[in-house]
């Protein structure tokens, strides 16, 4: 989402790439913390994944506030080209690769693919789309 909204706002608008990330950043995390709420309350967050998040964003959004500051809006709109891309076929790739579509592993082990259907569940007044077996 954060792609999309980046490129977009670069592309159409002719917003400064500063400024489009920023805005894409806060989007996200108005979206992030939403969603986060209504996960603990409505399902079983796996607290790991927390754990290693929260510094891994923390040392990112700092490193890469600071080094903005000195990188030219000319050339950091091709390396945000290329991050993109290379996030894109990490995705891809480990999408097909966990779902059994390059025969590495089995389709069994394909929980939280686009192949899988999602299930709507309603948990009290929210409603939760779950992917893979219940």
């Amino acid at each position: 989402m954060p792609e999309i909204t980046t490129t977009q706002l670069i592309v159409r608008c002719r917003l400064p790439p500063r400024v489009a990330i920023a805005t894409s950043v806060f989007v996200l995390g108005v979206a992030a913390i939403a969603g986060a709420v209504v996960h603990a309350l409505s399902a079983t967050p796996v607290w790991y994944v927390v754990a290693w998040s929260i510094p891994g964003v923390l040392v990112g959004g700092t490193i890469g506030t600071r080094v903005s500051k000195y990188v030219p809006s000319e050339v950091m709109e091709p390396v945000l080209g290329v991050v993109f891309a290379v996030v894109g076929v990490v995705v891809l790739a480990t999408e097909f690769v966990a779902c059994g579509d390059l025969g590495a592993v089995s389709n069994a082990s394909c929980v939280n693919s686009v192949h899988a259907r999602p299930t709507i569940i309603r948990r009290g007044s929210v409603l939760v789309i779950v992917h893979g077996k219940q």
